[in-house]
């Protein structure tokens, strides 16, 4: 077992594959609309998916969708709070197929529904 000391923290996981997953969530954070899946994420970075996911749980302690989706609920919350843009719009934006998927993720994430969002917005 490999063990890695990294700004003071002991990880199982080897230096160089802290830095790529690292990156992967950088990915995630700048391109929420634009998620891959998980072996395209690890192979852009040049790890597998198992270095991926078990290195994303014992750095951040979460999984990649789980962050990924919370990344893409605050972009989406964002958007419906400060752009004048239809709740379909943004689940479409976000990836989403049906609209009524979207708002149960949006509720599961900030417990209200979207339109909620919206109108506080206007």
């Amino acid at each position: 077992q490999i063990i890695t000391f990294y700004n003071d923290k002991q990880f199982t996981i080897k230096k160089s594959d802290i830095e790529k997953i690292r990156y992967v969530k950088e990915l995630i954070f700048q391109q929420p609309d634009q998620m891959k899946c998980l072996r395209a994420l690890a192979l852009e970075v040049g790890t597998n998916e198992f270095t991926l996911k078990k290195g994303f749980k014992e750095l951040y302690g979460t999984t990649v969708f789980k962050y990924w989706n919370a990344v893409k609920m605050n972009e989406a919350k964002k958007i419906l709070l400060h752009e004048n843009v239809s709740i379909n719009e943004v689940a479409d934006k976000m990836g989403y197929k049906h609209a009524q998927h979207f708002s149960t993720a949006f509720k599961r994430q900030f417990g209200v529904i979207p339109s909620k969002i919206k109108k506080f917005s206007e």
